[in-house]
């Protein structure tokens, strides 16, 4: 029995031989040859010995092209792949088994030869700015010098504090601290994890962190990527188990497919960063490849709460926010040109065409709009598929730059060709296009012929474009007379059709009509047989766009269902009742539910308007307030309840010449955060946001922070009566009541109200103000309240305040966003639309 223990006993000590140093595997490590991703390195060491305690590493330095060109402008380079070279070839030569670099560093994560095994938990990816003892962000003076790395942090930072001088600093970290310890700068802009890797205690500074709100960070800041080879699949799967984050792959996806929407381009004013915030992702993005100064931004959520899943619907709604749109107008000729069409002409900031017929569209261009005519002369040659590729990839730098771009096709036929593979790219994209065909001289000829327009059952149409010679013969030699041929461009194909009736003599007798410019004064129409139109049109001196028809039927433009509405509102029409919107906004709201699938019916209830007495009031009351109070102990509240109260205080201050930085005891309470976006705009921050957007929340909060000392002033338009003052007068709290603006609504012609009211399926109400507006016109109109009831049609509102004005009329509201941003509005009408689509699917 002992001698079975000892032997049991060895075959476990063989089992489990003890890991001598000798017998340890070592893995070199790469990093790049820089203070920071040295430190990091070291910090990784650490990681990866606790996740592979069997092996030893070892830290190797590696230069890539950054690194040996370190003195270089960043915009010197052509892309990422500067940072990761060096990396990339050590890895394929084996000079190291693992390569660490920070993930916004990496150009390309699919690369086939290479894994990340794994992306760790992200670290702080804020920026920060760096500046001698006794400074900071609320100091700084115009003519300050500020060193900067990116476009975005200088667009950005620019956007916080107006009329700085900035000065591009590259290299490493340390020796641009030097250059702000030696006075060289005034202020340095940095990420808080390279401060977070170096611990620069030498140093006597001052590091200030910047919202993640006020300056968006790049796609993967924060975040570490470790690189192998992808055939060594058991380090990948040893480092993957142990280091790997789930949140961070959820988020990088996220970020990367906002990325590559807007073309991945390189050190561009550009910011995208997700986060897993309370119970699910959060995006934030910026885009300043249009306007720098005007960049577009979203913030909100990408997925359903509890899930690191994002909605692919979600996030194609922020890329189509984020970027402008293409229209493809098709027949785009002044004869031939919809209303819609000229409209989105009207509308548009770039005007593209390769195309000579459609140089009367300029009678229609913006003065501000750009012509952009594409021919060979121009060195295009739109046969050849390099020159296709450029054509596409300019109305998509466009367009990402946030323009409206409308790209013109001189016939329908080009526009069902070329539009149709130029509409096929812009899909990939996820960014917003429509196509919008022009009327067609088909449809045209076929009522003067008075042909039906739907083919009988078993026939065929057969559309033919004459200038492709080799393909217009081939349709004629095989074609069936039983069905309907159309060629457009027909004179040029007269010989290969007398070609291809050589070979094919039963098409000879078939009926046949030639016809141009369809019902204009310059229409000529010949009939006769199939075999005598090279003759007639001969002898009619027929143009060289005349088109052939010749069978039974015909029924054009079938290819336009191609695209069906999809989404969480499909099918729903929209009703938004607002003040006098912006033309951003009206743009944000036609992109966003337009995305979700839905169709916008705005009706804009009222305008603002805050000149002449009410600004000088304004005017008048702000100075005598900082005349007085500035110097005092106290501080002074301004209390915001909308957009334009927000307005109205900006644009007082500047008429006053009023400098921001003198401002340092005066503090804004706003009710929503689209009025804290307002004044970001505007170069303010909001130090106090009211919980979900409700008055009541806001003065709560206002009365804990008032002292004796303080003085409060509520900015509020007109016609408003605030929930505020009746707190403020209980708690014997006395305040200054500026009106800073004031509402008129506009005339609606009653049939138009009856119109929509009658076609909407949702009703958006967006301020309290645009309720009592509405409620008041449809009273005046004879429309009793209590139809939109009978009609069955959904209410929401646009915060909380403006759901508490509608019950107060006696409206049953159906939902209501968490605070009065659009951002939110849209998030919430996107998964209301899900909610109703799921229960209407149950029933």
């Amino acid at each position: 029995m002992k001698k079975n223990q000892e032997q049991q006993y060895e075959i476990r000590e063989i089992r489990t031989p003890q890991i001598r140093r000798s017998d340890r595997v070592e893995y070199v490590v790469g990093v790049r040859d820089q203070d920071v991703t040295y430190a990091q390195g070291r910090i990784m060491l650490n990681d990866l010995s606790a996740a592979i305690p069997e092996a030893t590493f070892r830290l190797e330095t590696i230069k890539c092209k950054a690194d040996r060109l370190s003195l270089s402008p960043l915009h010197s380079f052509s892309d990422l792949s500067v940072f990761s070279d060096g990396l990339d070839r050590a890895l394929l030569d084996g000079s190291i088994d693992i390569a660490i670099q920070s993930l916004h560093e990496l150009p390309d994560t699919d690369d086939s030869r290479f894994a990340v095994a794994a992306l760790t938990p992200r670290e702080d990816a804020r920026d920060l700015i760096v500046m001698p003892p006794h400074r900071s962000i609320e100091n700084l003076k115009p003519g300050d010098r500020i060193g900067y790395f990116s476009q975005r942090q200088k667009m950005l930072f620019s956007q916080l504090v107006p009329n700085l001088q900035y000065r591009y600093t590259t290299g490493s970290v340390l020796p641009r601290l030097e250059r702000l310890v030696h006075g060289e700068l005034d202020g340095l802009l940095l990420s808080a994890i390279d401060i977070i890797r170096l611990n620069p205690d030498q140093y006597d500074l001052i590091y200030q962190p910047i919202s993640l709100d006020l300056m968006c960070p790049p796609s993967g800041r924060g975040i570490v990527a470790i690189r192998v080879l992808a055939r060594r699949r058991g380090l990948i799967n040893k480092i993957k188990v142990k280091l790997d984050s789930p949140s961070s792959r959820a988020c990088y996806a996220v970020e990367q497919a906002i990325f590559e929407a807007l073309g991945k381009p390189f050190d561009a004013p550009v910011g995208i960063h997700c986060e897993e915030a309370e119970d699910s992702l959060y995006l934030r993005a910026i885009n300043g490849l249009g306007d720098p100064l005007q960049p577009l931004k979203i913030s909100g959520k990408v997925g359903p709460p509890f899930s690191l899943i994002p909605n692919p619907d979600r996030i194609l709604m922020y890329v189509q926010s984020l970027t402008g749109m293409a229209t493809l107008l098709g027949n785009a000729r002044d004869k031939w040109l919809t209303d819609y069409g000229k409209t989105c002409i009207q509308q548009a900031d770039v005007i593209v065409t390769d195309s000579t017929r459609c140089e009367h569209m300029q009678l229609y261009q913006p003065d501000d709009a750009e012509w952009i005519q594409l021919n060979p002369a121009d060195g295009f040659n739109l046969a050849h598929q390099d020159e296709k590729k450029e054509v596409i990839d300019f109305i998509l730098e466009k367009v990402r730059a946030g323009r409206r771009v409308v790209r013109l096709y001189g016939d329908n036929i080009d526009f069902f060709d070329k539009g149709y593979e130029e509409a096929d790219v812009l899909a990939t994209t996820g960014i917003r296009y429509e196509l919008v065909p022009g009327v067609s001289e088909l449809s045209s000829a076929l009522t003067i012929l008075g042909v039906p327009l739907l083919p009988k059952q078993g026939q065929a149409v057969h559309i033919v474009d004459g200038r492709d010679k080799s393909k217009s013969e081939s349709s004629l030699i095989n074609m069936n007379v039983k069905d309907m041929y159309c060629i457009v461009h027909a004179t040029l194909s007269l010989p290969n059709i007398i070609a291809a009736m050589k070979r094919n003599p039963i098409i000879e007798d078939v009926p046949a009509v030639m016809l141009s410019d369809v019902g204009t004064f310059s229409q000529k129409m010949i009939r006769g047989k199939l075999s005598e139109m090279p003759r007639l049109s001969v002898a009619a001196n027929m143009p060289l766009h005349a088109m052939l028809l010749f069978g039974d039927m015909f029924r054009p433009g079938a290819a336009l269902a191609w695209w069906p509405p999809r989404g969480p509102l499909s099918g729903k029409r929209v009703g938004v009742i607002a003040a006098k919107l912006t033309e951003e906004k009206r743009h944000v709201f036609n992109q966003c539910i337009t995305a979700l699938g839905g169709t916008l019916h705005l009706l804009e209830g009222m305008y603002t308007r805050m000149d002449g007495e009410l600004a000088e009031n304004m005017d008048r009351r702000l100075r005598n307030l900082f005349d007085k109070k500035l110097e005092a102990r106290g501080l002074i509240w301004f209390a915001l309840m909308s957009v334009n109260g927000a307005k109205a205080l900006t644009a007082s201050l500047q008429r006053l010449r009023m400098d921001y930085r003198k401002l340092t005891k005066v503090r804004l309470a706003a009710l929503n955060p689209a009025i804290t976006d307002q004044l970001e705009r505007s170069g303010l921050a909001a130090d106090l946001v009211a919980e979900g957007g409700d008055s009541r929340k806001l003065g709560e909060s206002l009365l804990k922070q008032l002292n004796s000392r303080d003085q409060l002033v509520v900015v509020r338009g007109g016609r408003q009566t605030s929930v505020l003052a009746m707190m403020f007068q209980l708690a014997n709290i006395s305040y200054i009541d500026v009106r800073g603006y004031e509402t008129i609504p506009i005339q609606i012609d009653r049939v138009r109200l009856l119109k929509m009211l009658a076609e909407i399926d949702i009703l958006v109400f967006t301020t309290a103000a645009s309720v009592n507006t509405f409620l008041r016109t449809i009273i005046d109109k004879g429309i009793e309240v209590n139809e939109l009831m009978r009609r069955e049609i959904k209410i929401i509102a646009q915060g909380p305040n403006t759901a508490d004005t509608l019950e107060k009329h006696g409206l049953t509201v159906d939902g209501y966003s968490k605070d009065g941003s659009i951002t939110e509005l849209i998030n919430y009408l996107s998964d209301y639309g899900y909610s109703t689509g799921r229960e209407s699917e149950t029933i």
